[in-house]
């Protein structure tokens, strides 16, 4: 074995050379590099620089480094972001050649391969575009995206049936976009329902959301007849997920079947209930809280006996206070008109500010009528613009409003109000709210106190 000694000068020297080469080659390739991803992150900025700017520094990163995937995945991406008007064939044709080079560079990065799908999709070459989703599958079969990607272009292609089979096998993966699944269901059958459960074929818990999303769409009856097939096959289930439907009934003014299932709801236990955090445990104790009618009355608390707070989370039948700077709620045992407690307005905001003291929501029948009573002792109060009671529709207030006059200036003590009013055909629930108005002109402050006792609605 020969063996060379760096002993001598001459074999140092050499030795030296040949290593300072090695590093300066490799310098250079850093260097190259580095130039390289600064024009890239140019080409990568949304409204920095102009589209020219980004093609330039796009096509001179790849020149400056060409054995980079990355630059050559970006640049295609670059040139597909251009890719329209009059550049839009050359453009789309240049972002196809460097996702190519790309995918020959990096062949396992499933990324690469569902964007030349793409392009080739948007290019026209159907056949080209299926094998690079189908390579990509191949590369990452466990990831979301290449099966949400294959998925949609199945179905801009017409394949729906096997479009939707796609999408699911991306749901396993990624629950989570199961709302826009129902987006591109409802789109691809034209809002026909039975069309979307066969494709779908949705497990019971998928059914829940899907009822809500059916609300959300205004198909009502196909919403609730759903539920109500979940509610007798998977009760415990139906119980888990019946506040989101609640909400999506709320949202769409269904007052009625929300408290039916609302009520239904406050008769169950979660089953879960044990892997819920103390806090989640409270809220849904709150907003499923039962608060029973007072004796003779639709409302519930009307003479102030129980507890109010901020907050609240029930949606019937409990009052509802808003915070609001400058005005102070509480109950007073030594002002009251029956019983042992009044409720009492303390007032001094400022500016012209409009908004509602209290609420409570009331499931009411339709087409009948009811009167309003309660009692209010005022002092000192000072306004352009007093408060009131009204009484409302909640689903459309021109459908039924109905209110008592402004509340005296300065000072009164204890009297009755009453408000009579009809209910409309199409009313499920009404309003009863005290309300201060707007002034029509600002400044508008209010000043003084109110005591309120004794509400009390009947038919």
């Amino acid at each position: 074995m020969t063996e060379i000694s760096l002993v001598s000068p001459l074999y140092r020297l050499i030795f030296l050379i040949g290593l300072l080469a090695i590093l300066v080659t490799a310098g250079w390739f850093i260097a190259r590099a580095a130039i390289s991803d600064r024009l890239i992150t140019v080409a990568a900025r949304d409204n920095e620089y102009d589209g020219a700017t980004k093609l330039v520094s796009a096509d001179a990163a790849v020149q400056n480094a060409p054995q980079i995937s990355s630059l050559h995945y970006q640049r295609g991406q670059t040139y597909l972001a251009f890719a329209g008007g009059e550049d839009a064939e050359p453009r789309l044709q240049e972002a196809i050649a460097s996702f190519r080079t790309a995918a020959r560079l990096s062949p396992e990065d499933f990324r690469i391969w569902v964007a030349l799908g793409s392009a080739l999709d948007r290019h026209g070459e159907i056949a080209e575009a299926k094998k690079a989703f189908a390579q990509a599958l191949t590369v990452a079969p466990n990831y979301y995206e290449p099966h949400w990607a294959f998925a949609n272009h199945l179905l801009r292609n017409n394949e729906v049936d096997a479009a939707f089979t796609e999408f699911k096998r991306a749901l396993v993966i990624r629950p989570s976009e199961l709302p826009l699944l129902f987006d591109y269901a409802w789109n691809a059958f034209n809002g026909d329902v039975p069309s979307i459960l066969k494709s779908l074929d949705p497990s019971n818990h998928a059914k829940t959301q899907f009822a809500a999303f059916l609300i959300q769409r205004d198909k009502f009856n196909e919403g609730m007849a759903l539920w109500r097939e979940l509610s007798a096959n998977a009760p415990a289930l139906a119980r888990i997920r019946s506040r989101d439907f609640i909400n999506a009934l709320l949202g769409k003014q269904h007052f009625g079947a929300a408290y039916e299932i609302w009520q239904a709801a406050t008769k169950t236990k979660r089953t879960d209930e044990n892997t819920l955090s103390e806090e989640a445990r409270q809220e849904e104790a709150q907003w499923f809280e039962v608060n029973q009618p007072d004796a003779g009355s639709l409302l519930s608390n009307g003479d102030f006996e129980g507890d109010l707070k901020i907050g609240t989370l029930a949606p019937f039948t409990i009052w509802r206070l808003t915070a609001t700077k400058g005005l102070s709620v509480s109950r007073n045992n030594q002002q009251h008109q029956s019983g042992a407690y009044s409720l009492q307005l303390n007032f001094d905001v400022s500016g012209n500010v409009g908004f509602a003291v209290l609420e409570q929501l009331i499931p009411i029948k339709p087409s009948t009528s009811y009167r309003l009573k309660f009692a209010a002792k005022i002092e000192d109060l000072t306004t352009l613009s007093a408060p009131l009671v009204e009484v409302y529709d909640p689903a459309n207030i021109q459908r039924l409003r109905a209110m008592t006059k402004p509340f005296p200036l300065g000072n009164s003590d204890w009297q009755e109000y009453s408000i009579d009013f009809t209910t409309t055909a199409a009313t499920e629930a009404v309003m009863v709210r005290v309300l201060r108005p707007a002034c029509g002109e600002p400044p508008c402050p209010i000043r003084g106190k109110i005591w309120l006792d004794s509400f009390k609605l009947s038919n």
